[in-house]
């Protein structure tokens, strides 16, 4: 996700599915933080955006992971501790806990100087400094994936030399991390270990698997997709063990098809430059969603077409988000400001002339 992750020679179909994996992000968040709980729940196309964002879920973050893993893969496994330590590490560590902090101060902000009615859990905040260390520390906040990038980084690389037991283990845990495990945040990082790990330690069978697009393969992890998915939702089987780590492969693979399929037909130019600025428009489109849900909590006074509101709002607010992230994000990566998003030390080295 962090510009350091990235191949010296970039790869098409991966940007084009990190773009595709950050725009359903902020699509399920959107409809997840905006739309479910404003005037417009209970209308007929909120319920199916609802249902569209549940059934994306075993391919929104299982693949952001699988592909983060290919990008770490020579850092892991090729490079030595003390060269990447300091780097990777830090910028996560970093990043991560200054934006679990900005996100809290900005919703505090919002429930004391905006319409606390209209921001999302408001009444779960962490009120005390130590139910916000809980929320560092579990994980049970908005940039958890940087959390959980952290976390794989220093496993696997004391793993390295075990990728034979490693990937087994780690799938072993996302089928039984909805069982053994009752925190969110934690079972997150554990159930999605097994992606990241499988894109980190077989990065060339994946580079030589998706070099060109396989029909076939296509066909059948689509229609085993097609096959899985009605079946584990009319059964809610999305939260029995196995279940959503057994789509997730079938989707996972069937995506990184369609991108691969799609980034040597189509230009996909808009979702390659998101998938190269994912950084900034993760961290920050949550705090820029909770100011959308004052302006679309403050539409039921007015006498709209509650079906039409609730159709258009999703993806206008996708679009609005990530074109206000990315303006935020070339306003503020200047000076002081590239703190935001980068290691304060390795800031200051880059700004040092040479």
């Amino acid at each position: 996700m962090t510009a350091s992750s990235q191949p010296k020679s970039r790869i098409d179909w991966i940007d084009a599915a990190k773009g595709a994996c950050i725009v359903l992000v902020v699509l399920y968040h959107a409809v997840y933080f905006m739309m479910d709980a404003s005037p417009f729940q209970d209308t007929l196309a909120h319920t199916l955006w609802f249902k569209l964002v549940v059934a994306l879920k075993p391919l929104r973050m299982p693949l952001f992971f699988l592909i983060s893993g290919l990008l770490a893969h020579s850092a892991i496994v090729s490079r030595p501790w003390q060269i990447t330590l300091k780097p990777r590490l830090a910028m996560m560590l970093w990043l991560y806990v200054l934006w679990v902090i900005l996100r809290t101060v900005s919703a505090f902000l919002l429930v004391q100087f905006a319409n606390p009615e209209y921001v999302p859990n408001a009444g779960t905040l962490p009120l005390t400094l130590d139910e916000q260390i809980e929320t560092v520390l579990f994980g049970t906040n908005g940039v958890w994936y940087l959390y959980a990038l952290a976390a794989y980084f220093v496993v696997f690389k004391a793993l390295n030399r075990l990728a034979a037991i490693v990937v087994p283990v780690t799938f072993l845990l996302s089928i039984f991390s909805i069982v053994l495990i009752d925190n969110w945040g934690i079972r997150g990082i554990v159930e999605n270990a097994f992606f990241f790990a499988a894109g980190c330690f077989y990065k060339q069978r994946f580079f030589e698997a998706f070099a060109t697009f396989k029909p076939k393969r296509f066909m059948l992890t689509t229609t085993m997709t097609l096959i899985i998915l009605p079946i584990e939702i009319l059964n809610d089987w999305f939260y029995a063990p196995g279940g959503r780590t057994l789509l997730a492969v079938f989707m996972v693979l069937a995506g990184m098809d369609a991108c691969c399929w799609a980034s040597t037909r189509f230009s996909l130019k808009t979702l390659k430059t998101l998938g190269q600025k994912t950084l900034p428009i993760y961290v920050m489109h949550k705090i820029t969603i909770l100011i959308t849900c004052q302006f679309v909590f403050a539409l039921g006074a007015y006498q709209l077409n509650a079906e039409v509101v609730a159709a258009l709002a999703p993806p206008i607010a996708v679009v609005l988000n990530i074109a206000v992230c990315l303006m935020l994000y070339r306003l503020l990566n200047v000076g002081a400001g590239k703190l935001l998003f980068d290691v304060p030390t390795l800031t200051l080295r880059r700004a040092q002339p040479v």
